[in-house]
């Protein structure tokens, strides 16, 4: 048994990365002191948001229902062929029901 402190899995990891601040933030000038007065502007990204899932959604409420045991892994496969998702098609189909009863939305 070896009595030397066991090495993390990533302890050559961070010697692969430049830890140096300067480096990560170079001058755009070899002559500007650390004193001078000129600033570097920087540039921020705005973060890209994510879309909305229908989980947080307002619009969409969770519903629970019984589907037949033979129909749904035949849905499924439909589904994944037209890369949609379940709920998009119980959406779809209750809107036209409630369009044939002659409900407005």
């Amino acid at each position: 048994m070896s009595t030397e402190p066991r090495k993390s899995a990533f302890a050559g990891l961070k010697s692969s990365f430049n830890l140096d601040p300067a480096a990560a933030h170079p001058q755009t000038s070899g002559t500007a002191s650390p004193n001078s007065t000129t600033t570097i502007p920087q540039t921020r990204r705005r973060k890209q948001q994510k879309p909305v899932g229908k989980r947080r959604d307002e619009n969409y409420i969770p519903v629970s229902t019984f589907v037949h045991k033979d129909v749904h892994p035949k849905v499924r496969v439909e589904l994944v062929k037209d890369r949609r998702d379940l709920a998009d098609l119980l959406d779809e189909l209750l809107r036209g029901w409630l369009r044939d009863k002659g409900v407005r939305l």
